[in-house]
């Protein structure tokens, strides 16, 4: 029953938010499409901090193109969560599977160039840097910040997108 279930979680977070000390950030993970997140009551975003809004393993082969950040964005936006609460979840991992994208730079130094790569006769769909660059400054218009999942999957020295994702947000 989403009525229950949204009501529910409101008192939850009502509860955290008032059993928390001072300073204390409260936050919560929500499904790209507001649409799909009927348990998800507006009144909630009055006791959180921060909404991460996952933008990544949406349907189709690509799993988290622009269109989805954008799509998801807006739609958290007009189920009225405030810009300065909305944070874009990005992927560091690869579908179909759940390659990590310092395996995929592994297996193809290349996969650096792109957000598409040949792994074992598959094609496989990631947010490459060129793609982390555009989503940052998406972010940086309609969200407060982004998040990540997950920071183990990243690769190490120049290769890190956490390190492309810093540097853009810093332009």
């Amino acid at each position: 029953d989403a009525g229950a279930s949204s009501a529910n979680f409101v008192s939850l977070m009502q509860e955290l938010r008032n059993a928390l000390p001072a300073g204390s950030l409260l936050t919560t993970a929500v499904v790209a499409d507001a649409g799909n997140a009927a348990g998800i009551d507006p009144v909630v975003f009055e006791f959180v901090d921060f909404v991460n809004i996952m933008a990544y393993d949406g349907g189709g082969t690509e799993h988290s193109p622009m269109s989805l950040a954008q799509e998801a964005l807006a739609s958290w936006g007009a189920k009225g969560l405030p810009k300065e609460k909305r944070v874009l979840g990005v992927p560091f991992y690869a579908r179909p599977g759940n390659l990590s994208y310092h395996k995929l730079l592994e297996s193809d130094p290349e996969a650096a160039n792109g957000d598409q790569i040949l792994y074992f006769d598959e094609s496989r769909y990631y947010n490459g840097p060129a793609t982390l660059r555009t989503k940052v400054e998406l972010a940086k218009l309609e969200a407060s910040g982004i998040m990540i999942w997950e920071l183990s999957q990243d690769a190490l020295g120049d290769d890190s997108l956490l390190s492309v994702i810093w540097d853009a947000s810093r332009q």
